[in-house]
């Protein structure tokens, strides 16, 4: 969509992932609380390149968003009942949804999140103060700007550090 210049199927395209990394999350969620303590899971979410679709409709130099999260993390910060709303069932394509429905979840979802993260997100060892997944929000977190040669490290450096408690 991005090489056509579709500015409108890629942004559908976009919201159909938005809602199945919700899928996984929630799948990994449910996977840990049945492990009883013996599983933690993690997630993380980047891209290859970027692909402005309005303007060069080809790769970009640009950097990419990068985010590394474990599970109960996230959990903790949009709450077991916004958890329990993600759909489990297949996500049509194009996942088309109206800029007036997607600004109800983005609005309803961000006050769940404020409302229950002032704590979380100003703990510099539960993360940092991003609040969106966007190459301009990216580069003011707490890793910055660094080489794709650095994302495996990274993974692994994450995985390897004990979860502080809350």
């Amino acid at each position: 969509a991005g090489h056509d210049g579709e500015v409108s199927l890629k942004r559908d395209l976009l919201s159909a992932i938005d809602v199945m990394m919700g899928q996984v999350i929630r799948s990994l969620w449910e996977a840990e609380c049945a492990s009883r303590g013996k599983q933690k899971f993690a997630v993380c979410c980047t891209g290859d390149h970027s692909t402005p679709a309005a303007y060069v409709m080809d790769h970009s130099h640009e950097p990419v968003p990068f985010c590394i999260a474990y599970v109960s993390d996230i959990v903790d910060v949009i709450g077991e009942d916004a958890l329990a709303e993600i759909p489990k069932g297949p996500v049509q394509l194009p996942y088309n949804v109206t800029s007036e429905a997607h600004h109800q979840w983005v609005e309803r979802f961000t006050r769940k999140v404020h409302d229950r993260n002032a704590s979380i997100t100003n703990n510099p060892t539960r993360g940092d103060s991003v609040t969106q997944f966007s190459e301009v929000a990216a580069a003011e977190g707490a890793l910055g700007r660094f080489p794709g040669s650095e994302v495996m490290p990274l993974i692994r450096a994450f995985m390897q550090h004990p979860v502080a408690p809350m």
